[in-house]
């Protein structure tokens, strides 16, 4: 299985470069990795070199949340007493 693979399967967005093909990826790879290896993985301000599905699982959790902050409703979640 490859990153992608695995990251397309857990529902995880991700922006596929090419370092072969793209200058500016190439020097962005260089200098975020060393010229360590591929794949290089950068998910915040953290970044993994290779693919491990389950370093791959800790490094990223599930895709699978809502990106949207749901608020509590005070009126339901039995917060609030009236």
């Amino acid at each position: 299985m490859l990153a992608k693979d695995w990251l397309t399967e857990h529902n995880c967005e991700y922006e596929e470069l090419d370092i072969t093909k793209d200058v500016e990826a190439l020097r962005e790879w260089r200098e975020l990795s060393g010229g360590a290896g591929v794949p290089l993985i950068a998910y915040g301000k953290d970044i993994m070199i290779g693919f491990d599905p389950g370093r791959l699982e800790r490094f990223v959790g599930s895709c699978e949340h809502s990106s949207e902050v749901g608020l509590s409703d005070p009126q339901t979640d039995g917060s609030r007493s009236d």
